[in-house]
């Protein structure tokens, strides 16, 4: 029900989730390119049931920047699973739009989320939106460079109350015209994710990322660094990035290129121009876990 034939929408790629662990989907998210973050309800046995939740998008986007990139997900990592939250699930993404030779020019400034979706006693607070102060904005402090003296992005820590109203946080993604066109990654508590700032000349090739990594809970700077920032093959406090009067923890890096969304490998992270190592994931306890008794 969004759009016109003169200016078509379209869905991007959804991300499915299975709620109770049944092997089947019961939720689907998906955002579109007026910049709506769908929830579709398909637990219901009878698929006449299935159907976008509250008959509104989750969340839209100042401006209505587009979303075209599936979401990440996960469940929240600091409410319980009771029943009364239901489903109790973190959608994180971004804005952005990277596909006709006008994208490369413009310069709307685009946003990353991360948004609670949880049962509600009133429906009408959706969609979610930044106008009404359903999300906590982080900020960015100024000032900060890298080991190397490279300028860097240190992002604010404000407290999300998630038990006191909130719904979530975000943040701008900075830089006229820079854009996320890559899906997110979630690992060990961190979002990472790659932005991108295209070369504007319509003839030209290439341009500039920003590598971030986030707290999933309040989208601050990490508590940590997850990043070998100073380059000597270990993450520790010298990774803490400085502005000659405080220190910090990086939220995200400039670097060359059009970089895709993170693999990781083992600690080492692929985001294009160079590998980059990052915090090792805790050891996973290996040995017997269990026996059988075989009775003949």
């Amino acid at each position: 029900g969004i759009g016109t034939p003169g200016d078509r929408n379209g869905l991007s790629t959804p991300q499915i989730a299975d709620l109770d662990g049944n092997g089947t989907v019961d939720r689907v998210y998906a955002g579109d390119l007026y910049g709506n973050m769908w929830a579709f309800d398909l637990s219901s046995d009878t698929a006449s049931s299935w159907g976008i939740v509250n008959n509104e998008p989750l969340m839209t986007t100042p401006g209505g920047q587009p979303i075209t990139t599936a979401p990440v997900l996960a469940k929240h990592p600091t409410i319980s699973d009771d029943g009364t939250n239901d489903p109790n699930v973190m959608v994180y993404f971004g804005t952005g739009q990277y596909l006709t030779n006008a994208d490369k020019s413009d310069p709307s400034l685009n946003y990353f989320f991360g948004i609670w979706d949880k049962a509600d006693d009133d429906p009408t607070r959706y969609p979610l939106s930044t106008a009404t102060a359903d999300l906590v904005k982080q900020n960015y402090l100024n000032g900060f460079s890298d080991a190397d003296g490279n300028p860097v992005r240190v992002l604010s820590d404000n407290t999300v109350d998630y038990q006191g109203g909130d719904y979530g946080w975000y943040f701008e993604i900075d830089e006229p015209g820079e854009k996320l066109i890559f899906k997110p990654v979630l690992r060990a508590g961190i979002v990472f994710f790659t932005t991108f700032i295209p070369n504007p000349d319509p003839c030209g090739e290439g341009g500039f990322n920003y590598f971030f990594s986030v707290d999933m809970v309040n989208g601050s700077s990490p508590d940590a660094p997850e990043i070998d920032t100073d380059g000597n093959g270990v993450i520790d406090d010298n990774d803490r990035v400085k502005n000659g009067a405080t220190v910090g923890v990086m939220a995200a890096r400039k670097s060359e290129g059009l970089a895709p969304n993170p693999v990781f490998v083992d600690d080492i992270a692929y985001t294009g121009a160079k590998p980059t190592k990052v915090r090792k994931l805790k050891d996973i306890p290996t040995g017997r876990f269990s026996w059988q008794e075989l009775l003949q």
